[in-house]
C-alpha cells in the first residue's frame, strides 16, 4: 500500500480506537491481585503512631538542616512568638485530625509530647501560622523529604482535581451536572508515583478554570530531579500535545497520554508523539494496559478527599495554598505508614523501632 493510503488508514485506525476505547466491553478482563489482609490491618492500627512520629522526626530534621534560613527577613511587623517548627507541627496535626483553630489547641496539649512540642501555640499562633513564610518553607523542605523516602520510583501519573471551600459543592458534580451554581474550588494538577501513591509533585494553579496540561513540563522536570529519573508517564486526554510528550520523552520517560478523536498523527518534529499513537494503533491493549496505571490518580484524589472531609477553611489565596500543602503532606505521611507495613518500604521518617514490621 502506498504511503499516503496507508497514512489514511492509520489516522482512521486511531479514530476508531480511541472511541472504542472509553465504551465499555473494549478492554480485557483482568484477575484482581492477592491482598495480604493482615498486613493491611497492622498498618491501620499503627496509621497514627507512625504519621505522629514521621511529623515529629520529619519537622524537625528539617529545622535542623534550615536553622540558618529561617527567620531571615523579617521586618517590621507582629514578632513570632512560637518557632516555626512548633507551628509547622500543629499545622500538620490540625489537618491530621480536621479540627478547628480553637479545637486543634486541644489536640496539641494532648499529643504535645508525641510530638515534640517546646511550645504550646495559641489557635491564634495556628490561624497566622498558614501565613508565616518560615512555616512554609518548613512545609516545603518536608514536602520533600516524603517524597526522598520513596526516591526510587519511575513511574508516574498525573491528573487535576478541585478541593471545595464549601460543604455545598462537589467537584464531580461540579463537572458534570447540567445545572451549575456559583461555586469556589481550588483546582490542583498531581504527579502521583505509581508504585506508592504519593504525590511527587503538585501545581495549585491560579483559576480553577484554568488549563492543566501548560503544568506538565514544570512538574516533569521537577518529579524527574527528585527521583533521578522518568520510566512510563501516564495523563488522560487533557494533556496530549506534541510539547508534553517531548518533554517526558526529553526526560528518559515513555508517555501514555490518551489521544483525543480528533488527534493528528503527523510528528510536525516531535519523534516521541508520532510513536506512543503508532504504538497504540498496532497493540491498543497492550498500550491501554499500560495507560489504565493512572488510576492511582484517582484513587490518591479519593482517598485524599474521604481522609480531608473539611472543606478547605482558609478565605485568604495564599493561606488556603498553605493549607493543600499541608494536606498532601498529611496524604503522602499516611502512604508512607501502609507502604511500610504492607510493602516493606524502609524510610528513615519513623524513628521508632516497635512500629516497624519484623
Amino acid at each position: 500500500m502506498a504511503l499516503g493510503p496507508r497514512w489514511r488508514q492509520l489516522t482512521l485506525t486511531l479514530r476508531e480506537q480511541t472511541v472504542g476505547g472509553r465504551k465499555k466491553g473494549f478492554y480485557e478482563r483482568k484477575s484482581p491481585c492477592a491482598r495480604d489482609w493482615w498486613a493491611y490491618d497492622r498498618a491501620q492500627m499503627n496509621e497514627a503512631c507512625d504519621v505522629l512520629d514521621s511529623i515529629r522526626v520529619g519537622v524537625d530534621q528539617v529545622c535542623l538542616d534550615l536553622a540558618s534560613y529561617l527567620g531571615r527577613g523579617r521586618g517590621r511587623g507582629r514578632p513570632r512568638r512560637r518557632c516555626a517548627g512548633d507551628l509547622a507541627k500543629a499545622l500538620l496535626l490540625q489537618q491530621y485530625l480536621g479540627d478547628s483553630n480553637r479545637r486543634s489547641v486541644g489536640s496539641l496539649k494532648l499529643f504535645s509530647e508525641k510530638l515534640g512540642l517546646a511550645s504550646s501555640p495559641g489557635y491564634k499562633d495556628v490561624e497566622r501560622a498558614y501565613g508565616d513564610p518560615d512555616v512554609s518553607v518548613v512545609l516545603l523542605g518536608f514536602f520533600d523529604l516524603t517524597v526522598g523516602a520513596v526516591r526510587g520510583v519511575r513511574d508516574f501519573a498525573i491528573d487535576g482535581t478541585g478541593l471545595s471551600t464549601s460543604v455545598k459543592d462537589n467537584w464531580e458534580s461540579y463537572l458534570f451536572s447540567g445545572k451549575r451554581r456559583y461555586s469556589v474550588f481550588e483546582k490542583l494538577v498531581c504527579v502521583v508515583g505509581q508504585r506508592y501513591g504519593l504525590v511527587s509533585g503538585f501545581r495549585v494553579l491560579d483559576s480553577m478554570h484554568g488549563h492543566e496540561s501548560p503544568s506538565l513540563r514544570p512538574l516533569v522536570e521537577e518529579v524527574a530531579e527528585k527521583h533521578g529519573g522518568l520510566g512510563l508517564f501516564c495523563g488522560d486526554a487533557a494533556y496530549i500535545s506534541r510539547d508534553n510528550c517531548e518533554a517526558v520523552a526529553g526526560l528518559g520517560g515513555v508517555p501514555r497520554l490518551y489521544p483525543k478523536k480528533n488527534t493528528s498523527l503527523n510528528s510536525r518534529g516531535c519523534r516521541a508523539y508520532q510513536d506512543m499513537l503508532l504504538s497504540f494503533i498496532h497493540d491498543p491493549q497492550a498500550w491501554l494496559e499500560e495507560y489504565h496505571r493512572r488510576y492511582v490518580c484517582e484513587s490518591t484524589f479519593s482517598s485524599l478527599k474521604r481522609r480531608c472531609l473539611q472543606p478547605l477553611r482558609r478565605k485568604n489565596p495564599s493561606r488556603r495554598r498553605q493549607e493543600v500543602l499541608a494536606r498532601i503532606i498529611i496524604y503522602n505521611l499516611i502512604r508512607i505508614s501502609y507502604a511500610t507495613w504492607t510493602q516493606g518500604l524502609k524510610t528513615t521518617l519513623k524513628n521508632n523501632p516497635e512500629t516497624h514490621p519484623k
